[in-house]
């Protein structure tokens, strides 16, 4: 998936509390954060993984403000009830 979206000229932020950076970073030439407060204002979140380690509040939070934005929910963990009117979830 990372780089499907690199080739699509996507700007790329990824947090794992668990994944191997190095290999990441060799692999996708990206720097993986560990904590979602490492990063700010996206337009798109896409959860691949269903770690306990974030909660719905910190999710959202990293999300553009007073904006239309995305929540793409790989894993099915989030309802639609759970979120503010402007976050649009999609699930596969």
């Amino acid at each position: 998936m990372l780089r499907q979206l690199q080739e699509l000229g996507i700007s790329i932020e990824a947090i794992d509390p668990y994944a191997d950076k190095q290999e990441l970073a060799r692999k996708y030439k990206i720097d993986i954060k560990r904590k979602l407060t490492e990063i700010h204002q996206v337009d798109v979140v896409i959860l691949a993984v269903p770690h306990q380690d974030f909660n719905l509040n910190e999710i959202t939070s990293q999300l553009k403000p007073n904006k239309t934005t995305i929540l793409m929910d790989i894993k099915g963990i989030i309802s639609n009830e759970d979120l503010p009117d402007n976050i649009i979830l999609w699930h596969l």
